[in-house]
């Protein structure tokens, strides 16, 4: 109940933030607004190989920058970057890195 009470809170001064159009600001100086998760592309998804790269492209981070987005959420989950042995999977680091450039 008490978790169910805080993240109702959470919720509401979130949409109060958003109502008021207040703007977080980075150390750099970054101004995040609003922005875009970009889940079950690098996490909690099946998805792989030619699948995956294709799930998530430049023209979508350039929609996603022209509907007036300022940033992108991009969730990642370990098991979409290294196999059951502990041994890194070099695709999904390249969509990473693509992603953030």
């Amino acid at each position: 109940m008490r978790t169910r009470a805080i993240m109702m809170i959470g919720l509401l001064l979130f949409l109060v933030e958003i109502s008021l159009g207040l703007t977080i600001r980075t150390p750099n100086g970054f101004q995040i607004r609003t922005g875009v998760n970009l889940g079950l592309w690098l996490s909690s998804s099946e998805k792989r190989g030619l699948e995956r790269e294709q799930f998530i492209v430049r023209s979508n981070f350039d929609t996603i920058s022209s509907t007036g987005f300022d940033h992108s959420r991009l969730p990642i989950d370990e098991v979409q970057f290294w196999d059951d042995n502990g041994k890194k999977q070099a695709d999904p680091f390249k969509l990473m890195h693509n992603a953030i450039n």
